[in-house]
């Protein structure tokens, strides 16, 4: 059972694509694999085959306190989390908090039913 979300209808197709073995418009040439997106192609192909180079985005944002390098400052700062033990997701349905919206999540819809989107907006999950 697949417990992501998609913002967006073309988030949910390429997830599909991508992950439940239907076929995406890349079709690489040496596998039956395809792909939703020309360069999870790419990917594959310098990985799998050896073909092509896998480009890597440089891990330049430093963490102060431990030194790990991150590719982003959001993601430099979900991490720092971790040092400070801020936990800013609140559940509104009881007194549990994380630190990142992946956990909020996965509690809010298997403890509570609901899905909660990075808006805040809240729906009843599909059983």
């Amino acid at each position: 059972m697949c417990h992501l979300k998609f913002p967006a209808s073309s988030r949910l197709k390429q997830h599909l694509f991508g992950f439940h073995k239907r076929p995406g418009p890349f079709p690489c040439e040496l596998c039956p694999r395809s792909y939703f997106n020309k360069f999870r192609l790419v990917r594959h192909c310098a990985s799998v085959h050896k073909i092509g180079t896998v480009t890597q985005k440089e891990k330049n944002k430093m963490c102060e306190t431990c030194g790990r390098g991150f590719a982003s400052n959001t993601v430099l700062a979900n991490h720092m989390r971790t040092h400070s033990g801020e936990r800013p997701y609140r559940c509104g349905d009881c007194p549990a908090a994380f630190a990142h919206h992946g956990a909020y999540y996965t509690h809010v819809k298997r403890l509570h039913g609901k899905i909660v989107d990075r808006y805040g907006t809240v729906t009843r999950a599909e059983k």
